[in-house]
């Protein structure tokens, strides 16, 4: 089992949806954010 961990911002995650324009994918990039933030994930 390889236990080698690594960091992963949760803005590499940022939802792209089909359909949408560049707006709207970084609106939801941003609201992605604030949630985590929110319930105390932090970047470093």
């Amino acid at each position: 089992m390889n236990t080698k961990q690594f960091a992963v911002s949760v803005l590499n995650l940022a939802p792209l949806r089909a359909g949408f324009d560049s707006r709207q994918a970084i609106e939801a990039m941003t609201l992605l954010a604030q949630q985590t933030e929110q319930l105390g994930y932090c970047h470093r």
